[in-house]
Order: C-alpha cells, then sequence, then structure tokens
C-alpha cells in the first residue's frame, strides 16, 4: 500500500509540472470521458509488448491512477502534495 501511495504522489508531481524531466511523451492526456467517476487529469496507458515496460513504473502507476483506486477530481486536482497525499 505503501508503495502505491509513494507512486500515485510521483504521478501528481509529473502531473501538476512538480517534477523535473520530460514527461509529455509518457503522459499523453486522454480526453475521452465515458466515465462517471472521470477526472481531468486521465492519462493514456502506454503499449509495450516486453514485459519490463508492462511492469515498470509507467503501466501500473497510470492504470491505478486513472482506472483501480477511482480518484476523485477534488483529490487529483489538489493544490499542494501535501494535500494530496492527506486526502
Amino acid at each position: 500500500m505503501m508503495r502505491r501511495q509513494a507512486r500515485l504522489a510521483s504521478m501528481y508531481k509529473m502531473c501538476h509540472g512538480l517534477l523535473d524531466g520530460n514527461w509529455g511523451e509518457y503522459l499523453k492526456q486522454n480526453t475521452e470521458r465515458r466515465t462517471r467517476n472521470s477526472h481531468d487529469f486521465k492519462i493514456l496507458i502506454p503499449k509495450g509488448n516486453k514485459d519490463i515496460f508492462r511492469f515498470s513504473f509507467f503501466p501500473g502507476t497510470i492504470n491505478d491512477w486513472n482506472i483501480l483506486i477511482k480518484l476523485p477530481s477534488e483529490i487529483v486536482l489538489a493544490k499542494s502534495i501535501s494535500s494530496f497525499k492527506t486526502n
């Protein structure tokens, strides 16, 4: 559970520009909004054929970010990392 929280905190930092790096090639925003629990920072899961990529940081964390936890938009759009972590 602690690893998932740390990965989601890192994803929050990437989405809000708080972490250095060019994350645009990995974090492509999903504009499709068919679900009720959708938020503005929903991300497309990158495709990969190799197991080394499928089990890496991005596919697993993006899956948690978009689907598994179903983060409400008020948590994803939190004003600071500390409020994101507490919620």
